[in-house]
């Protein structure tokens, strides 16, 4: 994140997809140390009011802003937990990173 702010907006895609990505949970936090996230800062993501949005394929859907300070150049983890296993993973992109999504686990309530 190059600028901070009050609020954060995550934005999934499933331009390619040829199926709905159901999502089962989904937060947003700051990043601590390795795989951690900085105390109090774990914040649930909501689309239109609604923590199980789905997107249908070929769409875009960005959450609802989520109340979480975040400072001028931080890191976020943004968790999601797709209940339904798909063909291919799920792939995030920022400008020098890319992972996967995990199918399996919903870590979402794990450390709040």
């Amino acid at each position: 994140m190059s600028v901070g702010g009050q609020r954060v907006c995550v934005v999934l895609a499933n331009v390619f997809g040829t199926l709905p990505l159901r999502i089962g949970a989904a937060r947003v936090a700051l990043h601590d140390k390795g795989p951690g996230i900085a105390a109090g800062s774990n914040r649930v993501l909501t689309s239109s009011g609604l923590a199980q949005p789905v997107v249908p394929p070929g769409a875009i859907l960005v959450s609802d802003p989520a109340d979480l300070a975040v400072p001028d150049c931080a890191e976020l983890i943004v968790d999601i937990y797709r209940p339904v296993a798909r063909e291919l993973p799920l792939g995030a992109w920022e400008p020098y990173r890319c992972c996967n999504v995990p199918n399996f686990y919903n870590h979402s309530l794990s450390a709040q």
